[in-house]
């Protein structure tokens, strides 16, 4: 593969690299994709994007998960106490259900304990022996009442636990796209200023998120509630929402754009080329499953804060790889649906540091 050398850092960076690995910024053949998309150049695959998205991590990795850290790890904090005190009555009254299963064997205690009290009669065995088994026999029916009784609750209890449960995955899934959501529009922030040579810090991200942070937590929160909705109750179209959605934040903070405009600029780059946007989108969704399995090893199931909280933490270290990718798709589907150039990125920068 031909080389050429970087305008940025001096180095020779390999011809279909879009971003130098050192500085962030655009490569000149980035710049002109405009004209190649025209001329018929190929699309990057998604392995190459995810190449690129890698190399600007290592390069700026620390200022990247701090830019994360600031919204996502008060949000994990928030996520993980919720899920204890959602989720933590269900552990204990399984706990109790387990012991009630225990308790099952007192029926055929009592069946046992009827027979030897009814040959008892037909020996005509002592008073003793009888008064005996007669008040083992009422002991067993107090506690097989009482038992009963335990079980009707636990019965009842259960659909309070099918209920926490739901509602605990609702708020799960609800606090974690709005805080992925936002991450994203700040890490879309981040790309944009290193692809245009600048070198703004994590301060310099949020405070350009927070000119359209309205427009922003309006149109997150939105697709935050219906997708968590589809997922948890319906699984497939939650997930279909989710991936015609994804492009929200960019739309917003990129664009400009706002509500019902927004979700709809989103859904029609999605489905322009919608196998890449899936494809990165498992490739996050990967991640977080295996942050969940590496948390689950650490943390037993009874610790329950803990556990969410350090799959959150672990979920931190990797997390901007994927999204970085979503933004670098983003911005590649944009140059070859409608000649988006640096010189617009440069613009649309200028203009949200003016809004």
């Amino acid at each position: 593969m031909a080389e050429m050398p970087c305008p940025h850092c001096g180095e020779v960076h390999a011809a279909s690299t879009a971003y130098c690995p050192k500085t962030g910024a655009a490569m000149p053949a980035a710049e002109t994709l405009s004209a190649g998309a025209a001329s018929g150049t190929p699309e990057k695959g998604v392995f190459d994007i995810l190449i690129d998205a890698w190399n600007l991590y290592k390069t700026h990795a620390r200022a990247l998960i701090v830019t994360c850290a600031v919204l996502f790890v008060p949000a994990s904090i928030v996520k993980s106490c919720a899920v204890a005190a959602i989720l933590g009555p269900t552990i204990e009254a399984g706990s109790a259900a387990a012991v009630e299963r225990l308790n099952s064997g007192d029926a055929a205690r009592l069946e046992a304990n009827r027979t030897a009290l009814q040959e008892a009669y037909q020996r005509h065995a002592d008073k003793g022996t009888i008064e005996r088994l007669q008040a083992d026999q009422a002991r067993l029916l107090q506690d097989l009442g009482r038992h009963s009784m335990a079980a009707a609750s636990a019965a009842m209890g259960s659909f309070t636990m099918w209920v926490l449960g739901l509602f605990g995955t609702l708020v799960v899934v609800f606090i974690f796209l709005v805080t992925e959501g936002v991450t994203k529009g700040a890490l879309t922030i981040a790309v944009a200023d290193r692809a245009t040579g600048g070198s703004a810090g994590w301060r310099e991200v949020w405070m350009l998120l927070f000119r359209r942070l309205g427009p922003l937590l309006v149109a997150v929160i939105m697709s935050a509630v219906i997708v968590a909705i589809g997922a948890v109750f319906f699984v497939i179209p939650g997930l279909i929402l989710a991936l015609l959605f994804v492009f929200v934040p960019q739309a917003v903070l990129i664009e400009g754009l706002r509500g019902r405009d927004a979700f709809r600029r989103s859904v029609a780059l999605v489905t322009s080329d919608w196998l890449r946007v899936a494809v990165m989108l498992f490739a996050l969704a990967v991640l977080g499953w295996l942050a969940q399995i590496v948390a689950r090893i650490f943390a037993p199931a009874s610790a329950l804060f803990v556990r969410s909280l350090l799959g959150d933490l672990m979920t931190l270290i990797f997390f901007p790889v994927p999204v970085l990718g979503m933004v670098l798709l983003y911005f590649d589907i944009r140059r070859k649906q409608d000649g988006f150039t640096d010189d617009r990125l440069r613009a649309d920068l200028e203009a949200l540091k003016t809004t």
